[in-house]
């Protein structure tokens, strides 16, 4: 079994409420760290865009480890 990692994260608008989220087409990592440093950049790029539109937001971005079994053959 491979460990993979996937970008999650999860977004509030106070007063309004919380979403959850995953990337639109999810690119799956096998390095934790590469996946961190993705995330921290989706995550100060969703950040940029809400502050640009004028809505406060609480951001959280992580990682979270899936099992990935690999290709039958």
């Amino acid at each position: 079994m491979i460990k993979v990692y996937l970008i999650v994260g999860i977004l509030c608008i106070p007063t309004i409420e919380c979403f959850n989220f995953v990337e639109p087409n999810p690119k799956q990592y096998i390095s934790l760290e590469k996946c961190l440093a993705e995330g921290k950049m989706v995550g100060d790029d969703m950040y940029d865009r809400m502050n640009k539109l004028g809505i406060p937001t609480r951001l959280k971005v992580w990682c979270q480890q899936i099992n990935h079994h690999g290709e039958y053959s």
